[in-house]
């Protein structure tokens, strides 16, 4: 906690010296954003309902502002105080309270000739993997970047260890009751008093990543590789992680046809290079021209032990694959399905898809196979954009598993105001 107060004091130390010194050309702001949500599904023979329900409020205060006139030399930032209600069925309610950095970037920008340029940026940002899957989330580091009609080049590199835990969540392996399982989350001392949750240390990697593109290679398409390696490192967090993973993609995207567009990549992944995993995805779109609508087939797959040549996949971001009970994380399963997106006013955004869903698990343990059908479920997604700095969302969501024991449903409406 004393490193974080000096790291708060630097901060406030830092932003009112920039806020000083730049303040004929500072932009700021803030948004507040209140979401509720439930979920859950009938316990079986019981007539009632395990219904989880969360109360989340963040406020957000943003600024911007150049350092040379020229607006070579930017610096943004952004922190976040949020509150949580959770209510789980037969729990107790849990009460949080959190703060983070979630912003905090420099970016210096040169022009290379009349169109190509470079830049360089460093703070803490958001960084995203080709894939959106393996990596992505803030991070403390520096990206390196090259961009020309013809090839774009990026290095990154950076560190964990700093961030809030409660709002980057990295997914690592361990054992319980003698299966392998993923957590994203170090289970925390419970009598910690309210205000030692406020920042969690996460746990340490460094990461570093490679990543190249070469748009309209060939007949309009584009061809894109990145390498990333993550490494265990040590840092605030009481936790030493040791293991290393790499991952290796290489994606193609284009058109097919005037409106019809593609995107397929895959990405090979190992830990000690003695296994490999991997990951593929694939999409079709197609752009009808009448309100924005847009329609997409799309398959995932995520490899489990024993799936032919491969073994288990595992990301390194923590995401839910389906809206299955368990919620699972990228691995051992395959995902088909078709969505649709469509803006019938200019204020407002509406989409909706459904997912068959199917299981690879490890085959010396459950029907000799290496694909099990698992459920499907359904989504659908409204937003009304009232103003400029009002909107309101609605997402709603069901699971239907074979076995009614992961089935799930919920819904999540979310209010954000700008000011």
């Amino acid at each position: 906690m004393k490193c974080l107060k000096k790291c708060i004091i630097a901060s406030i130390f830092l932003f009112s010296a920039a806020c000083t010194v730049f303040a004929v050309n500072i932009e700021y702001g803030g948004l507040s954003t209140s979401t509720l949500s439930a979920e859950g599904d009938s316990i079986e023979g019981s007539g009632k309902t395990n219904l989880n329900t969360k109360a989340k409020e963040n406020i957000t205060g943003w600024l911007k502002f150049p350092i040379l006139d020229d607006g070579r030399f930017n610096f943004a930032g952004q922190a976040t105080i949020t509150t949580e209600y959770i209510q789980k069925y037969e729990e107790k309610r849990q009460n949080k309270i959190g703060i983070d950095l979630d912003l905090f970037k420099f970016t210096y920008r040169e022009k290379v000739g009349s169109d190509s340029s470079t830049s360089v940026t460093f703070g803490r940002f958001a960084y995203n993997h080709l894939t959106n899957v393996v990596f992505s989330q803030n991070n403390d580091g520096i990206l390196l970047r090259f961009d020309a009609p013809k090839v774009k080049f990026g290095l990154y590199g950076g560190y964990t260890g700093l961030l809030n835990q409660q709002n980057a969540k990295m997914v690592w392996e361990t054992v319980e009751n003698g299966e392998p399982t993923f957590k994203n989350y170090r289970e925390l001392d419970k009598d910690l008093k309210w205000y030692e949750h406020l920042y969690e240390w996460a746990n340490p990697y460094v990461t570093t990543s490679l990543v190249m593109s070469f748009p309209y290679l060939f007949l309009n398409q584009t061809v894109s590789f990145e390498i990333t390696s993550i490494f265990g490192a040590r840092g605030p967090a009481d936790v030493h992680p040791e293991e290393n993973r790499y991952y290796a993609t290489l994606c193609f995207s284009g058109p097919l046809a005037p409106k019809v567009s593609y995107s397929v990549a895959t990405t090979m992944f190992t830990e000690k290079f003695n296994h490999l995993g991997n990951l593929t995805q694939l999409s079709f779109t197609y752009n009808t021209g009448y309100k924005n609508a847009a329609i997409s087939l799309t398959g995932l797959y995520a490899s489990g032990n024993g799936n032919g040549p491969f073994s288990r996949f595992m990301a390194f971001t923590s995401s839910s694959a389906t809206y299955a009970l368990d919620a699972p994380e990228y691995s051992g399963l395959m995902k088909i399905g078709s969505s649709i997106a469509l803006k019938p006013l200019h204020c407002l955004y509406t989409s909706a898809g459904a997912d068959v869903v199917f299981l690879c698990p490890d085959p010396e343990k459950k029907h000799g196979g290496w694909i099990d059908h698992d459920g499907w479920q359904w989504y659908a997604v409204a937003k009304l954009q009232c103003t400029n700095d009002f909107s309101v969302s609605l997402t709603e969501y069901r699971y239907y598993s074979n076995d009614s024991v992961r089935d799930n449903g919920g819904a999540t409406l979310k209010v954000t105001l700008a000011f």
